[in-house]
């Protein structure tokens, strides 16, 4: 079994689509402390993700994948509510996924260098 991770899996806590993106947009600018997506408010301001993100997701070593809440529950047919919060990265090796980043651990990030120092650190854990 390979130990050496494929991508890592980013999971919003928002669902798809541009009626839900529209409203989430909204709810970003009306009451942002109410917002649910804690990786959204990092990631992307009130209608585009963030310059900074974009260039550090396009030059990582390892491939992002982005997942809202519902493909994510589509993808994932064992998917338990319960057994974690979103949002979530993953790390996908070839017959397993782990947690690199749990929800809790988002509230403790207030920009998206944060986000970035982070993902870096954690990448370095698991050999990359």
């Amino acid at each position: 079994m390979s130990t050496t991770p494929e991508k890592l899996i980013f999971v919003y806590n928002a669902n798809k689509g541009k009626l839900n993106a529209l409203l989430e947009a909204a709810h970003k600018i009306v009451s942002p402390e109410t917002y649910p997506c804690d990786l959204c408010k990092l990631t992307h301001g009130s209608l585009s993700e963030s310059k900074v993100w974009k260039e550090y997701r396009k030059d990582s070593a390892i491939p992002f994948e982005f997942l809202y809440r519902d493909e994510f529950r589509k993808r994932m047919q064992l998917f338990d509510e319960n057994e974690f919060a979103l949002p979530v990265v993953f790390v996908e090796y070839p017959e397993r996924m782990q947690i690199l980043i749990a929800a809790k651990e988002f509230a403790a990030l207030h920009t998206v260098d944060d986000l970035i120092d982070l993902v870096k650190e954690r990448l370095l854990t698991v050999g990359l």
